[in-house]
């Protein structure tokens, strides 16, 4: 089975990521105004890679289908397009910092959950290398998210902190203050 690309989903990737990029620019401007003496990163970048190859045709399904579990609506995903969407989601993630798994040298397919991406991999992925500045990012990113689906970002942060990425004392800390800091400032 093939999945022809319409201009719906396309537009739909477009507006989305353009919109889901604003989002994590915003809180990031805030988390950088609220933790100041860690050092600043350009963000400017962030997720452009989903608009180049070999992200951005497999991307374009990938946002799709969130947007049809979001509404109930039925996309069949072949095996093909599966394994294309998972091929995109690891380039992706090796090749962004604010992503845990691009501060793992050892990082691998096998510690990937092909068969759900935002589900814990086989192994844990070591992300205590990870700069604070990238945290920050990573984030914003958690942020946006949350804000986009009204979900709290603390119930991913307890589904995956130390379960699918291990990341150091610090590091824990900038999060959880981070999550506080959110939910005083979405209000």
């Amino acid at each position: 089975m093939v999945t022809v690309l319409t201009k719906e989903m396309m537009d739909h990737f477009k507006d989305r990521t353009e919109k889901h990029i604003e989002l994590v620019k915003k809180w990031y401007g805030r988390l950088i105004r609220e933790y100041y003496s860690i050092p600043l990163i350009e963000i400017h970048a962030h997720d452009a890679s989903k608009f180049t190859a070999p992200e951005y045709i497999p991307y374009i399904s990938l946002t799709w289908n969130y947007y049809c579990k979001d509404h109930q609506i039925r996309f069949d995903i072949s095996d093909e397009l599966q394994e294309s969407m998972n091929e995109a989601t690891l380039h992706h993630i090796r090749n962004n910092p604010h992503h845990p798994e691009f501060w793992d040298d050892n990082f691998d397919y096998s510690m990937f959950n092909s068969k759900d991406r935002d589900e814990v991999g086989k192994s844990m992925v070591n992300a205590t290398s990870m700069p604070l500045s990238f945290i920050l990012e990573m984030l914003a990113d958690w942020f946006a998210m949350s804000e986009e689906k009204g979900t709290d970002p603390m119930d991913w942060a307890e589904k995956n902190v130390n379960v699918r990425w291990r990341f150091t004392p610090e590091q824990i800390n900038l999060i959880e203050s981070g999550i506080v800091f959110y939910g005083e400032q979405k209000e």
